[in-house]
């Protein structure tokens, strides 16, 4: 009798131990998946700066990579990466284990603050080409003297820009060149209301 009962108290106690081990397991499957996504770096929100923390990127393959994202819109997989210059398919499979490819939007929807902070950081650090002096314009990447000035007489002469495009109407900017500024510039309304005439001065 007394083996009997011995047997009748293990049995409720072996499947609470096995489900208690199994949520153990369960919970432990989660964390693990949770921390692989945070140490992940999403390359289509990653700034420069963070974006060369990864193994072989220095600040010239981190400026590529934002300009070329930006060029196609964002990376579909994280394949395209090989695609950008200073990468190639050898260094993405050192880094390919530290990154991972999510849109824009689904990232914003989740942190909204993130995406804004990406609008105001993208507004201060680009140049309004509709108030910008040649000196400014020429701390451009691609923009030289000449073709600083040309932007201000085409201004003084047709007025502020509609759009980014109306800059390959400038002399000496092609559409290859607006490709590598577009994203240094934006265009915004004038200062005041005075009509830009300092060729008349």
């Amino acid at each position: 009798m007394g083996g009997s009962l011995g047997c009748h108290r293990s049995i409720p106690k072996d499947p609470t131990d096995f489900s208690c081990g199994k949520r153990k397991f369960s919970a432990a499957c989660n964390f693990g998946h949770i921390l692989v996504n945070q140490e992940r770096l999403n390359i289509n929100t990653a700034t420069e700066e963070e974006l060369m923390t990864l193994p072989g990127v220095n600040r010239t393959v981190a400026q590529n990579i934002v300009e070329y994202r930006d060029c196609i819109g964002g990376f579909k997989k994280v394949e395209d990466l090989a695609l950008v210059s200073g990468i190639g398919a050898t260094k993405l499979e050192v880094i390919k284990l530290e990154i991972c490819v999510s849109s824009r939007t689904s990232s914003s929807q989740h942190s909204p603050s993130s995406l804004r902070k990406d609008l105001d950081h993208q507004s201060s650090t680009g140049m309004n080409i509709n108030t910008a002096t040649p000196a400014q314009l020429m701390s451009i990447r691609g923009i030289t003297e000449k073709i600083a000035k040309n932007i201000v007489a085409y201004r003084a002469e047709h007025g502020p820009f509609k759009s980014i495009e109306d800059l390959v109407r400038v002399n000496h900017i092609n559409s290859s060149l607006l490709d590598k500024i577009r994203f240094q510039v934006f265009r915004g309304a004038l200062q005041g209301s005075r009509p830009p005439t300092p060729m008349e001065g």
